[in-house]
């Protein structure tokens, strides 16, 4: 019995546990030091709303109601905080390292888990969106869930059991993301690819057409509940983001490794190291997927599910909407990891691959450090913006907002305060509406956030410049907040001048 006790945990057990607090530490560390941006904002006001408001999308949100749901439940526990709401996204950024290394062990050994799981730990892409208040990370644990039940069915351990988790996961996804789909598709064109030229196939018993049809058949009837509610969500979406160049196609690599957190020359150092690595580990699995190794099927999983949900959502992006942006596509971060991961772990030129990844080491500390503590690669410091009006005289005026996200974050943080949204078009039903002609306060607060439409807030700040008279102006990390009073009595109060309010 005592030998059966030592022999229990192995040493790559151990290096799990010692991998995950790593990860658990980075996630969890200074989680509430940064202030709540726009969509984090939005995401709370959602979240603390009634189910069937959340359900009716009183919000106009984009996104499925999947996330915004699981949030409600988790604050009705936790609480509102900032802490209180990150660590949702924390806990599941923990939960996904732990994922990454049973698809790794699933894929080929325990010695690729580990590597997934540790390069998954210290990436700062990862511990961005561990430590924000949206539906990313959840997102990305359903895809590695997904991803880990196709590989079981396949591989035949308890096939009936993984096709029920397999089709949960891809349903949940669905409902956390749109774009959960293009996993669904990547995993459906590996069935038939393998099933049709069995060359890549390692399996000796592979799954059945009929048990595929079966459940690909429930998602699709699961998805088709909610067909014309998926349709109303996609109309929402706003082309407010620019087309993505070839640039931005390229640099995804870097985003997903050192992430947006290097500037000057060791962002061209690391996109050489980031750049050269992935052609590199692309020629390896190229070999291997000719040469029919025994990783080969799982190396051709791992490329699909890499590039279908890129090459679509670039395409869409060119003869539809801009839908590109690398925090959706964190969908294909778990593919990327595992692929590098395989060229640390099971190739010829592992070493030299392990060289790679320790040069590029440092520059993930690096990116780290400065997401940690570097002000000009930290969020807005809306918080304290908000702090310095409500202890600024005077006290009881409202506040204006030129965009949404100044507004849902002032919500946030000062529900007590006067908040109004003069125009969007970004979130056309979040706000208390104003029309900018009618503002005919005998004071307010209006605030101008570095962030996207930028021209168009100071086109708003050089009208109000005309009528009233500026008698302050603070800065406060980058948020402007000008204080303006008119000579003129009080006609209006917030909200009624416009005649009605939208919803919020």
């Amino acid at each position: 019995m005592k030998s059966m006790r030592r022999t229990a945990w192995s040493t790559s057990d151990w290096l799990l546990v010692v991998i995950t607090l790593a990860g658990a530490f980075l996630r969890f560390y200074r989680l509430d030091a940064q202030s709540f941006w726009g969509d984090e904002a939005l995401s709370s006001l959602i979240a603390a709303s009634s189910v069937s408001d959340i359900w009716s999308n009183a919000f106009g949100s984009a996104n499925p109601e999947g996330y915004y749901m699981l949030l409600h439940f988790w604050m009705s526990l936790a609480g509102e905080t900032d802490l209180a709401l990150r660590c949702l996204s924390a806990l599941l950024g923990v939960l996904s390292i732990v994922l990454m290394y049973q698809l790794g062990k699933s894929f080929r050994s325990k010695r690729l888990g580990l590597w997934a799981a540790g390069i998954t730990t210290v990436t700062p892409y990862h511990v961005f969106y561990s430590q924000e208040t949206r539906m990313y990370m959840l997102l990305y644990c359903l895809t590695c869930i997904t991803v880990l039940a196709y590989t079981r069915w396949w591989q035949g351990y308890g096939r009936h059991h993984w096709w029920i988790v397999y089709f949960l996961a891809a349903v949940a996804g669905l409902w956390t993301h749109f774009f959960a789909g293009f996993v669904v598709a990547a995993l459906a064109i590996h069935f038939f690819l393998v099933r049709l030229w069995p060359r890549f196939a390692t399996t000796a018993s592979p799954p059945s057409w009929s048990g595929f049809a079966v459940t690909h058949g429930a998602i699709a009837s699961a998805f088709l509940l909610y067909v014309t509610h998926f349709a109303q969500r996609l109309l929402i979406v706003k082309a407010w983001r620019p087309l993505p160049s070839l640039s931005d196609l390229t640099g995804l690599p870097l985003t997903f490794t050192t992430s947006q957190f290097l500037g000057g020359a060791w962002q061209t150092i690391a996109l050489g190291c980031v750049t050269f690595l992935v052609i590199v580990v692309g020629l390896q699995a190229a070999r291997a997927l000719w040469r029919g190794s025994p990783a080969s099927e799982w190396l051709l999983l791992l490329g699909l599910l890499l590039v279908t949900p890129v090459m679509a959502s670039f395409t869409v992006s060119q003869i539809w909407k801009p839908v590109f942006t690398a925090r959706v596509l964190i969908i294909v971060v778990p593919a990327l990891y595992l692929l590098v991961a395989w060229s640390a772990a099971h190739t010829r030129e592992r070493h030299f691959n392990q060289l790679i990844l320790a040069l590029l080491l440092p520059q993930m500390m690096l990116g780290l450090h400065n997401w940690f503590f570097d002000p000009s690669f930290a969020k807005p410091l809306i918080r304290d913006a908000v702090r310095l009006v409500q202890d600024l005289e005077p006290t009881d005026a409202p506040v204006l907002h030129a965009i949404a996200e100044s507004y849902m974050v002032f919500e946030h943080y000062a529900p007590s305060v006067e908040n109004c949204l003069l125009s969007d078009p970004v979130q056309p039903r979040v706000g208390k509406r104003i029309d900018p002609a009618d503002v005919s306060y005998q004071r307010f607060w209006f605030v101008i956030l570095p962030t996207y439409a930028h021209e168009s807030q100071l086109a708003l700040l050089d009208d109000l410049d005309s009528r009233f008279e500026r008698r302050q102006e603070r800065s406060v990390g980058g948020v402007q907040l000008y204080l303006y009073v008119s000579d003129e009595p009080l006609t209006n109060e917030i909200g009624s001048a416009s005649g009605q309010q939208s919803p919020i």
